[in-house]
């Protein structure tokens, strides 16, 4: 028999989930790659960029020398911001971000193709998300990551899962001769756009984590992730 208690559990969660499918949007599937050789300059700037976000997490964690500090969400943004300031600069392919509490994604991609390689970077953060640990196995227990080494190498391996499909990706793209012109992009969401969502996101987020505290006052907050 439910007790009072574990009632006002399961409403809780019920509330939460809806809110966070309207903020987040749902978990993306998995289609096609729907790329061809309209994508090949795309793709040449998503490795790039991808290259640069491999090479400055570490440097990024040394410079601020936190690579040994506990996890805590002020520190996971502070280290994102680092990075956003570099990858932002470059030409517009993408940017995501994982919600660690009902592990869903969200995609702001340019093209169909750009979307699912981010895709497969945010996958690896959905599986880790998954199989972490806290109350209902969903990041309503302790951080997955116990150092902010934890949080960037997660960061990394996703980012290198990205740059393998885009290279095998590249490499089929060989027959494409001569000038390219580039697949006409999605809408590009602007600055203020993606700031709002992740304002959306965050402000979810801490409902969530307020409603956790209620139900377990005595866990480590687990925070939203980053933007890839």
């Amino acid at each position: 028999m439910s007790t009072p208690h574990s009632a006002k559990r399961v409403l809780g969660l019920v509330i939460i989930t809806m809110v966070l499918i309207a903020v987040s949007g749902c978990s993306e599937a998995a289609p096609d790659a729907q790329c061809d050789c309209r994508d090949v300059e795309l793709i040449k700037a998503r490795i790039y960029l991808v290259e640069q976000a491999i090479e400055k997490y570490p440097e990024q964690l040394a410079e601020l020398n936190m690579a040994q500090l506990e996890w805590n969400e002020t520190r996971a943004r502070d280290l994102n911001a680092r990075i956003d300031s570099v990858l932002e600069a470059q030409a517009f392919t993408g940017f995501a971000g994982t919600n660690n509490v009902f592990c869903t994604v969200t995609i702001e991609a340019a093209t169909p193709c750009m979307r699912e390689s981010i895709r497969r970077h945010e996958a690896l953060h959905v599986a880790a998300c998954e199989n972490g640990p806290g109350l209902f196995r969903r990041g309503l227990g302790e951080s997955r990551w116990k150092t902010m080494e934890d949080f960037a190498d997660e960061e990394v391996d996703g980012y290198k899962t990205e740059l393998k499909f885009l290279q095998e990706l590249l490499q089929t793209m060989e027959p494409c001769n001569g000038p390219v012109s580039a697949r006409p992009p999605e809408r590009y969401p602007t600055t203020e756009e993606r700031q709002n969502q992740r304002e959306r996101i965050d402000r979810a987020a801490e409902r969530i984590q307020m409603y956790a505290d209620t139900i377990n006052p005595n866990r480590t907050r687990t925070g939203t992730g980053g933007v890839s």
